[in-house]
């Protein structure tokens, strides 16, 4: 009788202490959950203010690419385009009041603050030019009324020609203070995104902290108790296994993995995210510098070998430019200054040129330019580009005079791909030796006594 009442006893401890197991086990697992669910909450709200701040980017950048069309095509579309995202969409001013809503960090909205205060200065430099390209076009001031009836231009610039107007337009949305405000917009813009990922990752590391010291308890209950271990086990295999199998597919993919499952996988998988995030950046970056030159940011000399095999058996045009007596602006104004007059000679060759064009930098002072879809019928396009070239060299910026040698040459003119730039290279030497500052098509009849450069190409 004894002997049963102890057993008794002993299963009425053991469910008491099974039950009162449970009871622990039950709660710090729905606290476990509290915790992932702040956890998702938080990752919701990283989500929002990071859509938010991306609308900023691409809002400025919107009414950057349509004040740009307008002053390039003057028609009327790109101009509408500009005033409905000021005037309707506004995607500025609410990405702004998105995250003032969130008060958790001040340092985020602040930053946007100042990105849009770039903005809105940045739109001024716009407006001016847009009001150039409608004198410069003829638009009748009954259509712009509602766009640029605001904006006054000066005397100056009233009595500038048409074309001269283009060309301030042109110059006013590509030069070194546009591109100053873009890069101050784009710079807030990242401080606002490091600091929210910086803040995100401060409540995300404090979730995680809570949540393993819940996961400890939780180890030590599941030892006193089989059923919970094997429970708690089945739980991880649901919560971990199958999305780490799962997670397979994205890693094959070089894809950001999904943040959802147990603490554990969402932990991992988001430093596997950032890191992924981190290498994906780094290989544009590498990639980038290995076709761009640092300085002016043209493709570089490798990029113009790729290019030019590439086109070999197209009909292509190729011209090469090089800086009359470069080396004078070095020697005479020291090294800073020729690096200024390489970026300016860069700048005014992308804005000639097509999008489709390649423009490189192939030297010192030595650039060529790869067009498409071009034979020796339509030179007067080149010659038109290399007048446009000469006016934009003549702005005064507080640079010397540059002049430019320039030689060109079309591929049915040559063999191959390496012949072209032999009889292009020919055509520049030509320039050369008539004094510099000039330009000739290979095609063009030699002078009087002038000789074949003795030259084998690359």
């Amino acid at each position: 009788m004894s002997k049963k009442i102890k057993i008794i006893r002993l299963s009425a401890m053991m469910f008491a202490v099974t039950l009162l197991l449970s009871v622990f086990v039950l709660w710090t697992m729905d606290v476990s959950m509290n915790s992932m669910s702040e956890l998702q909450a938080v990752s919701d709200q990283y989500l929002q203010e990071q859509n938010a701040i991306s609308s900023m980017r691409e809002a400025s950048d919107y009414l950057t690419m349509q004040a740009r069309e307008f002053v390039v095509t003057g028609d009327l579309e790109y101009l509408e385009n500009y005033f409905d995202e000021v005037r309707v969409a506004k995607r500025r001013d609410a990405a702004l009041e998105a995250l003032r809503a969130d008060n958790s960090n001040e340092s985020i909205p602040g930053a946007l603050e100042k990105a849009l205060q770039y903005s809105n200065e940045l739109m001024q430099i716009e407006l001016q030019a847009m009001r150039l390209a409608a004198e410069s076009n003829e638009i009748s001031q009954a259509e712009i009324k509602n766009y640029l009836g605001d904006v006054v231009l000066s005397n100056e610039d009233k009595a500038l020609t048409r074309q001269e107007q283009a060309d301030k337009a042109l110059s006013l949305m590509f030069d070194e203070t546009y591109l100053s405000y873009k890069t101050k917009i784009n710079e807030e813009v990242y401080d606002g995104l490091d600091t929210l990922l910086e803040a995100s990752r401060e409540k995300q590391d404090a979730a995680f902290a809570y949540s393993n010291r819940l996961l400890l308890w939780k180890r030590v209950l599941i030892l006193l108790m089989l059923a919970a271990f094997l429970a708690m086990f089945l739980t991880n295999a649901v919560t971990l296994i199958v999305p780490l199998s799962r997670s397979i597919k994205y890693i094959q993919k070089n894809e950001k993995l999904p943040l959802d499952g147990a603490a554990e996988y969402v932990y991992l998988a988001d430093a596997y995210n950032n890191m992924l995030e981190k290498n994906l950046k780094s290989q544009d970056k590498l990639t980038y510098e290995a076709s761009h030159d640092s300085l002016t940011g043209l493709y570089n000399r490798k990029m113009f070998e790729e290019k030019r095999k590439e086109f070999a058996g197209d009909n292509i045009a190729m011209i090469i430019f090089d800086i009359d007596h470069f080396k004078e602006f070095n020697d005479n104004y020291g090294h800073e200054m020729g690096d200024r007059v390489l970026k300016k000679v860069s700048t005014a060759l992308v804005s000639c040129f097509r999008n489709e064009d390649y423009v490189c930098r192939i030297g010192g002072d030595e650039f060529a330019a790869i067009m498409v879809q071009m034979n020796p019928e339509l030179k007067h396009v080149i010659l038109d580009k290399v007048e446009r070239l000469k006016k934009k060299l003549l702005v005064e910026d507080g640079l010397p005079e540059i002049t430019l040698s320039i030689g060109a040459a079309f591929n049915e003119e040559a063999v191959e791909g390496k012949e072209l730039f032999k009889i292009a290279d020919e055509a520049l030497y030509r320039t050369k030796e008539r004094g510099r500052n000039g330009f000739t098509f290979y095609s063009d009849p030699p002078m009087e006594g002038e000789s074949p450069r003795n030259s084998e190409g690359l």
